[in-house]
């Protein structure tokens, strides 16, 4: 069990309660320190509690793990009191017996729950078929186009001289 203090970049800070031997960090929910920050990665470093002391793990990220502004590969450690361990622009310390001064408290939240399994997925309904639609109804016959009235007329007869004038 050991505390450690946060620094946010814009100079917040607050202090972490870690009731196992280990406090990952990182951008993911379930991180014991949860860092904000597209370069942060999802587990970013992990702190160990051991016989020797603490030890600083690195797990990658687009941001580095620097302690005391060196870079950690792999692993760092054991930490000495007043190391500062960085990580994109946040400042965390080992509080040593209450060495330094907490801001405000934040209890490390408690591990979550495994999800409960999806429920079944529901049986497949049967659906009968419906019956075709009925065809649709013949087009109206049209009325026979009557035929042009026929007109008889008297042959004509035609003055060749009219016609040439």
């Amino acid at each position: 069990m050991f505390r450690l203090s946060v620094t946010g970049p814009k100079g917040q800070s607050n202090e972490i309660q870690c009731a196992a031997d280990r406090a990952t960090i990182g951008k993911g929910d379930d991180n014991i320190v949860v860092l904000r920050g597209f370069t942060v990665g999802k587990r970013q470093a992990t702190i160990h509690q051991r016989p020797g002391g603490f030890y600083i793990e690195d797990h990658g990220g687009l941001s580095t793990t620097e302690v005391n502004g060196r870079m950690v590969e792999n692993e760092h450690g054991p930490l000495i009191p007043g190391d500062v361990i960085s990580i994109a622009g946040y400042a965390i310390r080992i509080l040593d017996n209450g060495a330094a001064a907490p801001a405000a408290v934040v209890a490390a939240p408690p591990p979550k729950p495994a999800a409960p399994p999806p429920p079944p997925a529901p049986a497949p309904k049967v659906v009968e078929a419906a019956p075709p639609p009925p065809p649709p109804p013949p087009a109206p016959k049209r009325a026979p186009e009557p035929e042009p009235a026929r007109v008889s007329l008297p042959p004509v007869e035609l003055d060749a001289r009219a016609i040439t004038n």
